[in-house]
């Protein structure tokens, strides 16, 4: 559930997909549907009317579950718990998660070349939580490849989503900003810039950590 200003009528706007399922709604005599989502709570938290909004003629029509079916959860799966859980230093848990400082999470909104210029990608404060994740995506990816060439496995295809912001814009500056981290990690490597070496051994000392703390937990 998404509502926005307009920016012309200043009046509030519920999201496209939603204003796409009330439309349905309305054409069909006695519609049922099925809503498949990973934030619930948003659909529960809604309240049982909207005020109607003097002077317009939309209408704000709740889409609160009449139930509500968890989907199966296999044993492999890693999910928020493992993320978010409080874990001590103890557990591998403890290093997955990653702070990412309020200043880049600014710099992901929008594209803004005075933040992060051309060139910086690989040097700049303001994606190094972006920076890191994309090393430590590949270093992990080309491990696992490793052990599977060990063990005579074909070797599998990887892929990694980021997911900052809702707009597209968004999206765009930074599909441009991985792209460019990208690039310029390849040609660091080829030209064997010992600081690419540098930052592509920060991501395996966090691996080595998570290994280390698994192992420990395993025992003898």
């Amino acid at each position: 559930m998404r509502f926005s200003k307009n920016r012309t009528t200043k009046e509030i706007e519920q999201g496209r997909i939603a204003d796409r399922i009330d439309e349905l709604r309305r054409e069909l005599t006695k519609p049922a549907i099925l809503q498949v989502t990973a934030t619930p709570y948003s659909l529960y938290l809604q309240p049982e009317e909207y005020e109607s909004n003097p002077g317009s003629n939309f209408t704000f029509e709740p889409k609160r579950p009449a139930f509500t079916k968890l989907v199966p959860i296999h044993s492999g799966y890693v999910g928020g718990d493992q993320y978010f859980g409080e874990f001590d230093q103890d557990n591998p848990e403890f290093y997955l998660w990653h702070s990412v400082e309020p200043d880049e999470l600014l710099t992901l909104k929008k594209e803004d070349r005075r933040r992060v210029r051309e060139g910086q990608s690989l040097t700049s404060e303001r994606v190094a939580a972006l920076r890191h994740a994309l090393l430590t995506f590949v270093a992990g990816a080309c491990i696992r490849r490793l052990q599977n060439l060990d063990k005579s496995l074909p070797p599998k295809r990887y892929s990694m989503i980021i997911h900052v912001e809702t707009a597209r814009s968004a999206h765009s500056w930074q599909h441009e900003l991985a792209d460019e981290i990208i690039g310029d990690l390849a040609r660091g490597i080829r030209a064997r810039d010992p600081m690419v070496d540098n930052l592509i051994n920060n991501s395996i000392v966090d691996y080595k950590d998570q290994f280390w703390q698994r192992a420990c937990n395993a025992g003898p």
